[in-house]
């Protein structure tokens, strides 16, 4: 039987990476792809570094979420969906021309809700199996 907080963290795994896949793939391409655009730019996945990126935001999920009270763990889910992907927008914002902040808050308050989304689904379904 899988140790609680691995079940969860698969659990999360999976919720995010589909969650965020959609959003990526329904609205966040075509913000990206008129950006890359505008900076003659072409916009490419390369799987490696994405693995890896995924990897690192799952892996920080158990580190820094499953340590906590249960009554603080969505909370704590927030907050780090805020960071990580705040981190990541207002960067991309501040070395990118045209990445303007208004598209960092859309970063941000995304890795805010899906973090908290995927805390939550993944709380109702280690409930369930």
């Amino acid at each position: 039987m899988l140790n609680d907080n691995l079940k969860k963290t698969i659990i999360f795994a999976i919720v995010i990476t589909l969650i965020d896949g959609l959003w990526l793939k329904n609205y966040m391409k075509y913000r990206y792809q008129d950006l890359f655009k505008s900076l003659n730019l072409k916009l490419k996945g390369h799987m490696p570094s994405i693995f890896l990126a995924y990897s690192t935001m799952i892996a920080a999920y158990p580190l820094l979420v499953l340590n906590v009270p249960p009554k603080q763990q969505l909370l704590r889910s927030a907050s780090l969906g805020f960071v990580m992907y705040g981190v990541y927008g207002f960067t991309l914002s501040a070395i990118l021309p045209k990445y303007d902040l208004s598209l960092a808050l859309t970063e941000a308050v995304w890795g805010t809700l899906l973090y908290s989304v995927g805390h939550k689904i993944t709380e109702y379904i280690s409930e369930k199996i």
